[in-house]
């Protein structure tokens, strides 16, 4: 009969118990948390917008390439981007953007006068919101900031009715200590956005019909 020694039969314990361990390991919860950002809604339609005969349509917004990751990020007091790695976007950035300015556009001017989908226009002329976003995150020493340069153009003639760079800020708890509400913050400064937008749209089309003309090319209204 074979004999084993003390050392190997040790051996064998620890590897039988490792082997008991791992069948027995309950699986680890991914602590990961994602975020759809939030539309306040919008429930007072602007006077104005009862004699606005154009349509609005928002084209995709454009964002910069930090925003292209997940995770929310955050700017430290030396211009660095950290992101919070647990703490990520359900959607990509950009089309959250598009969405809630649709939707707070449509409470502010009448869902009926908003295309409820980006990338369709209305049949006839619109205008439409064209927009690049510069920044849209959250400052470590508490605020959502949303820098954006948008117009409206005339999908009819390529006109631009309006151009304008907005700067919206808005306070909030330190991102890393309450992320749900720095998030609720940053659909706040999207909000502040969106009435801008209506009433640059009620300021310069309310009144007027729509007009028409030769289509422009997406190169001429970009």
């Amino acid at each position: 009969m074979k004999r084993f020694s003390p050392s190997t039969i040790l051996a064998a314990a620890v590897l039988t118990a490792a082997l008991c361990g791992c069948l027995n390991l309950k699986p680890v919860p991914d602590p990961t948390r994602f975020y759809v950002l939030p539309c306040p809604a919008v429930s007072n339609q602007l006077p104005a917008a009862t004699r606005l005969g154009w349509s609005v349509c928002v084209a995709k917004v454009e964002t910069p390439a930090y925003l292209d990751r997940p995770a929310i990020a955050v700017r430290q007091a030396d211009n660095r981007i950290e992101y919070l790695e647990l703490h990520q976007w359900a959607e990509p950035v950009q089309e959250g953007l598009s969405r809630c300015l649709r939707e707070g556009l449509a409470g502010l001017l009448g869902p009926g006068r908003v295309a409820p989908l980006q990338y369709r226009r209305p049949a006839g002329p619109c205008l439409e919101v064209q927009a690049s976003v510069a920044q849209f995150e959250l400052a470590a020493a508490g605020q959502a900031i949303l820098r954006v340069r948008w117009r409206l153009v005339e999908t009819g003639t390529g006109r631009v009715r309006h151009a304008q760079i907005s700067e919206l800020v808005h306070p909030t708890p330190a991102p890393t200590a309450a992320p749900a509400k720095a998030v609720d913050a940053l659909s706040q400064v999207v909000a502040l956005w969106s009435r801008q937008v209506a009433e640059a749209v009620l300021e310069k089309c309310a009144g007027e019909p729509p007009r028409t003309g030769p289509t422009a090319s997406p190169g001429a209204t970009r």
